[in-house]
């Protein structure tokens, strides 16, 4: 797992001015610090050099002779140190094309080599709805940056939990980051994967296998296919009605802030209307008035938004009922409480509760 180069030549490699000098983390930084000022607002630097400096607060430490991940200098598996050797080679060729793009596509093909150690798969499945930039998102998970997780993710994280185990893991994120429903999903996933590598790891040192054995793991492989297929179907599906939902949002939460802003100026004599498409049809009146003329664009808006846009957005974003599932509510509140089940049972009830969603 080694680096064709080690620590030491990759480091003069990038600061040619420190052959001959010891290469203590104290010293390193000084040159560190030198490139940080000379490439200003150069981000990709700031957040490699904090790979190698953690925050005082961070559970990991540079001692005044090593680097913190040069403890996990093993032979047999990729790990902190192995991945800091790679990101100075990634430094290296950065510096001289500044493509950023590039070097974060590097990094994260070198993330994928981790696989399973110290459970590192696991935390990014659960975070992987906030990917903006893998690089913190590693470091912040090896140097246990209690803050970071407070800020990121509002999880709060005490010094004596262990990142590196998965029931601590899904107690801390589940519910922050990902739901019960996807994380169900993700478990039962992962099972069937390691129930077939398992299989596959078997048979390598079975030369012989009858033909039942062998159409049973074929169908096994097509099953596993199929339902990835399918998962993966859903969930595209499910981005982009987020993103439908999300625009729906946009829109819908601007035409309110609009119609305060015009109602708090001329409208304080009529009721105060509540539902957006009335809200609407109010502005659309004021609006015509010939003192608000360069507001005409607002106008042809709110006529697009009235007559389709909106409305075929709101089919998405609020299926019928027969399709709507209320007991989702119980994946964010508490399915303990008692009260919860005849809560549901009562919407499920309501006549026309639907067609309300929908309107509203």
């Amino acid at each position: 797992m080694e680096s064709s180069k080690n620590i030491k030549q990759l480091f003069y490699l990038i600061f040619p001015q420190m052959k001959g000098k010891d290469l203590k983390p104290d010293i390193i930084s000084e040159h560190f610090s030198n490139l940080i000022s000379s490439n200003s607002n150069d981000y990709f630097l700031i957040n490699i050099h904090l790979y190698f400096y953690p925050i005082e607060k961070s559970s990991e430490k540079n001692s005044e002779i090593n680097f913190w991940f040069e403890k996990y200098k093993i032979s047999d598996c990729y790990t902190e140190f192995n991945f800091a050797l790679d990101l100075l080679e990634i430094l290296y060729k950065y510096l001289d094309n500044k493509d950023v793009t590039s070097a974060k596509n590097v990094i994260r093909k070198k993330v994928e080599k981790f696989e399973q150690y110290k459970n590192i798969d696991y935390y990014l499945l659960l975070i992987r709805g906030y990917f903006q930039d893998i690089l913190v998102h590693i470091y912040s998970f090896f140097h246990k940056d209690i803050n970071y997780f407070k800020v990121m993710f509002s999880v709060d994280i005490k010094e004596t939990d262990d990142l590196t185990n998965v029931e601590t893991l899904e107690n801390l994120f589940c519910g922050k980051t990902i739901t019960k429903k996807e994380l169900e999903t993700h478990r039962y996933y992962i099972k069937m994967m390691k129930r077939l590598n398992d299989k596959i790891n078997s048979l390598e040192n079975q030369k012989d296998m009858d033909n039942v054995e062998k159409v049973s793991l074929l169908q096994e492989f097509n099953k596993r296919d199929t339902l990835i297929n399918d998962n993966k179907k859903k969930i595209n599906e499910l981005e982009v009605k987020l993103n439908q939902i999300y625009v729906r949002d946009i829109i819908t939460y601007s035409i309110k802030y609009i119609y305060r802003v015009f109602y708090s100026k001329i409208g304080q004599k009529k009721e105060f209307k509540n539902k957006t498409y009335d809200q609407i049809i109010e502005l659309k009146e004021i609006l015509k008035k010939p003192e608000f003329s360069k507001f005409d664009f607002l106008y042809e808006f709110l006529c697009e938004i009235e007559f389709g846009d909106l409305a075929i957005l709101n089919q998405i974003t609020h299926p019928a009922l027969e399709i709507r599932n209320f007991d989702d509510i119980k994946l964010y509140i508490d399915n303990n409480k008692p009260y919860l089940n005849k809560v549901i049972a009562f919407l499920k009830g309501l006549p026309d509760i639907s067609k309300y969603i929908y309107k509203s």
